[in-house]
């Protein structure tokens, strides 16, 4: 019997063991009861009972568990695509994709003038300017003069260079009644500084056009002036096409400024030259404002009918040509609100005669409220109004090419990934919408 005794003892123990650990006690009066036959060598019996006992363990049925609530997922910070894989349809890996956007966009900015030269010239050339406008404001109209030479000049030939390379004739561009005006200041700037060279006195440019004077100082304080605010010109130092919209339009405002502060140093630096600038103390804001219009209605005519029989058919997609009027309705939504023209018709819609009309009579509501301001402006003295402006609109633009800087560094070159991601990775648009 002492065999089997033993037997049902350690069976007992080995059930004990997996359904409650025994105490340090319990297990070593177990120890004492077994024999060492056992310990040594568990006989058949015992194995059988121990492994029947572990399977009916495991067969037992569990109590149920609550089950816990799957915790919301976090949106990915990247989409499912991003990754070092090709995709089922053959695309290249997202890396290499994402490197060559970047590429792209370098060339971009490299071919817009960017680089540490351009960067340089800019600053240089802003830093001289101010330099000059204080330490020789008399001939401050010098300096616009051959600043205006080299700037417009090699906008132009940017713009020849690109007309033959791209296919897309930009040129008229400068029938804009902005850079007209330009062509006319740099032109009589280098009349005049002709005419300081050579000695002239009696027949000058002034005496024979006495009015020109009082013509470019309320063109420079009213439309060119404020082109600076309604075209968010900025001052994009690398970037000659940003830099010259800025200069045609900042710097004629700070060039009479210039003039009209030092008025008298000017009469007795250029006698005879600037007579024009003599009468302005008599002329009256409404004869300012009447000059400014005559000469507008001029050109406002003469392009409205360009743009009415020509202008408004071109296009770079049927005609190879570019004008400003098509370029702003593109980039501006607001001017295609203006003109009732729809988004996806922009080329179409702008070839009728409703929207040009609307154009041009939007163009001229405008000119001649800035020729008001600039009226105005100069019927006081230029600390008053035409100081403080020419302030307003140098921060306008300083701010605009800040901006401007700042989305190159910062949501440049995330919008344009965004954008590949769309065009390479088309089945996974739902799941970028959070992007």
């Amino acid at each position: 019997n002492a065999p089997s005794q033993d037997l049902g003892r350690s069976t007992r123990l080995v059930q004990v063991v997996p359904s409650q650990p025994a105490s340090p006690g319990r297990c070593g009066e177990g120890l004492i009861m077994g024999n060492d036959s056992s310990k040594e060598k568990p006989s058949a019996e015992a194995a059988l009972s121990e492994s029947g006992a572990t399977e009916k363990e495991e067969e037992a049925p569990k109590p149920p568990q609550p089950q816990e609530e799957d915790p919301v997922p976090a949106p990915p910070l990247l989409p499912v695509p991003l990754r070092r894989q090709s995709t089922a349809s053959g695309a290249q890996p997202s890396i290499l994709l994402a490197l060559r956007q970047l590429e792209r966009d370098a060339d971009k900015l490299r071919n817009a003038g960017l680089s540490a030269f351009t960067f340089t010239l800019g600053i240089a050339n802003l830093l001289l300017s101010a330099f000059l406008f204080g330490a020789m404001g008399h001939s401050f109209w010098l300096v616009y003069g051959v600043q205006g030479l080299l700037i417009i000049g090699y906008r132009v030939a940017k713009s020849l260079e690109r007309s033959r390379t791209s296919g897309v004739n930009v040129m008229w561009y400068f029938a804009d009644f902005c850079w007209m005006c330009n062509f006319l200041f740099v032109a009589s700037s280098s009349i005049l500084s002709l005419e300081v060279i050579a000695g002239a006195d009696g027949a000058t440019f002034s005496a024979k056009y006495p009015m020109f004077g009082l013509l470019a100082a309320v063109l420079a304080v009213g439309p060119l002036g404020w082109s600076v605010v309604v075209l968010n010109n900025a001052l994009v130092l690398h970037d000659i096409n940003n830099y010259s919209a800025t200069f045609i339009h900042l710097w004629p405002p700070w060039t009479m400024l210039a003039i009209r502060w030092n008025r008298q140093a000017v009469f007795e630096t250029y006698p005879g030259h600037f007579d024009g600038f003599a009468i302005l103390d008599g002329v009256s804001t409404w004869s300012l404002f009447l000059i400014g219009v005559r000469f507008y209605v001029v050109w406002w005519a003469g392009f409205t009918l360009w743009m009415v029989v020509w202008g408004r058919f071109q296009s770079p997609e049927k005609t190879g040509r570019d004008t400003v009027y098509l370029d702003l309705l593109r980039s501006t939504p607001a001017m295609r609100s203006l003109c009732g023209i729809r988004k996806d018709h922009v080329i179409d819609d702008a070839a009728k005669v409703a929207p040009v009309l609307k154009y041009m009579t939007f163009h001229a509501v405008s000119i001649v409220a800035s020729f008001a301001f600039g009226a105005f402006c100069l019927t006081f003295p230029p600390e008053v109004v035409h100081a403080p402006f020419c302030v307003f609109i140098l921060g306008v633009a300083v701010f605009n090419g800040g901006k401007r800087y700042e989305y190159y560094l910062t949501q440049k070159e995330i919008k344009a990934l965004k954008k590949l991601i769309k065009e390479e990775f088309p089945e996974q648009k739902q799941k970028e919408k959070g992007l």
